[in-house]
């Protein structure tokens, strides 16, 4: 199956990593797109300030490079973006998801699974299908320009580490509140959102997924990961 759309990722470093992952969603018929930090700063340059592109190149933790590059990869081309520990899954259900976008402007998932109320959403931004040139997403990446701007404000000021989340600042936690009504439960959608996205829930157990979360995530290196590594080092190299 071709899909209607592009698949894509974003890969920073050596590509052979990547194996498993092409290998996986290429046996499912579809050829993913890999992008590197150069083919962002091409685009950062095109449409954004120097002052963005230069702020994009002082980000030290690649999850928040690869936060706001997905981002920006979406709003220019449109189609799916998946994290490349993620594998092909059911394809009726990859194509129902296409179909979502005939009528909405985004679609998002929420991740069920244990340790989590029936009532909350945990939002993920590693697998997102929206439309080019979404209102919705330029938006967005402009909050994600603005809270990096103001962090980097707040680093430049000291030598010291800086406290912050990037889960806030570009990933997830951010997407849900600009998305969802926070103010009580069950979370809804804001204002006639509801008309321009599609949340999809992830069950793991209820049959086969369009995507399998997690199937190729040997590239992991202990310590490594945004959430240890935030606490204590800055997000930005110094100017």
């Amino acid at each position: 199956m071709t899909s209607p759309y592009p698949i894509f990722t974003y890969w920073e470093g050596d590509g052979s990593a990547l194996g498993p992952f092409c290998a996986d969603w290429l046996m499912a018929g579809h050829d993913v797109k890999i992008f590197g930090p150069q083919d962002v700063r091409a685009l950062l340059a095109k449409s954004y300030s120097p002052e963005r592109l230069a702020l994009f190149d002082r980000i030290r933790i690649s999850a928040c490079r690869s936060d706001l590059t997905r981002l920006l990869l979406l709003f220019t081309y449109g189609g799916f973006y998946v994290d490349a520990h993620s594998g092909s899954g059911s394809q009726v259900k990859l194509i129902q998801l296409f179909a979502h976008l005939a009528s909405k402007e985004l679609v998002v998932f929420d991740q069920a699974g244990e340790g989590r109320a029936e009532d909350d959403i945990y939002l993920l931004n590693g697998a997102m299908l929206a439309r080019r040139q979404s209102a919705l997403l330029g938006e967005f990446i402009e909050i994600c320009f603005r809270n990096l701007e103001t962090h980097w404000a707040r680093e430049s000021r000291t030598t010291d580490h800086v406290g912050y989340n990037i889960f806030s600042l570009t990933g997830g936690w951010g997407l849900l509140n600009f998305l969802f009504d926070l103010s009580r439960k069950p979370y809804h959608l804001k204002g006639d959102l509801a008309e321009r996205v599609q949340l999809e829930v992830l069950h793991p157990s209820k049959g086969e997924p369009a995507f399998v979360w997690y199937k190729h995530y040997h590239y992991r290196e202990p310590g490594q990961h945004w959430s240890e590594r935030q606490k204590v080092e800055r997000l930005f190299e110094p100017g």
